[in-house]
């Protein structure tokens, strides 16, 4: 199991940087929003540049556990970096229509 193993290599503190992203996309799926946040905010501190994928996963961690107003901010940098990426402005949207807000 990739899970197993990935927790395996955490736990020894052996995770390389792609690895760890994987490691927090799992988490943010499983609903797991504070052990995804833990690796999120080590990964991107250890990282020297911006990261687009990161900024993603930070505003999907956010949007799913309902923090619309923190993945709004991250999903805005991300839009700031690749202004046409359609999916991020999708999940802007959703959020704005989850929020109620039809003026967006």
């Amino acid at each position: 199991n990739a899970f197993i193993n990935l927790d395996t290599l955490a736990t020894r503190n052996e995770l390389i940087f792609e690895k760890q992203v994987l490691y927090c996309k799992y988490f943010v799926h499983a609903g797991n929003y504070d052990a995804a946040a833990k690796y999120l905010a080590d990964a991107d501190s250890v990282y020297p540049y911006v990261l687009p994928e990161l900024k993603d996963l930070f505003g999907r961690m956010y949007l799913l556990s309902g923090n619309y107003k923190k993945a709004l901010s991250y999903y805005r940098e991300y839009l700031e970096i690749d202004p046409g990426y359609s999916c991020v402005m999708y999940n802007i949207s959703r959020i704005y229509a989850l929020q109620k807000n039809n003026a967006k």
